[in-house]
């Protein structure tokens, strides 16, 4: 992905996309956890189109630029 402000790329990795989705969940989203056998997991049909775009937000910038 090319950020034209900032002139530079940016690329999507398991590393980011995870520090992404936990950043995510630290912001208390957390209609997308759920709870199932004593442990936590993510409810992947809880990500709506608004989620997954705030996601890679965090994952690419680190928090949420575009709205």
């Amino acid at each position: 992905m090319y950020e034209i402000e900032e002139e530079t790329y940016r690329s999507l990795t398991l590393e980011n996309f995870k520090a992404g989705l936990l950043k995510y969940f630290s912001e208390d989203y957390m209609p997308v956890a759920r709870r199932y056998d004593g442990t936590w997991g993510v409810d992947p049909g809880m990500i709506d189109e608004i989620a997954a775009d705030e996601i890679i937000q965090y994952a690419l910038f680190e928090e949420i630029v575009y709205s």
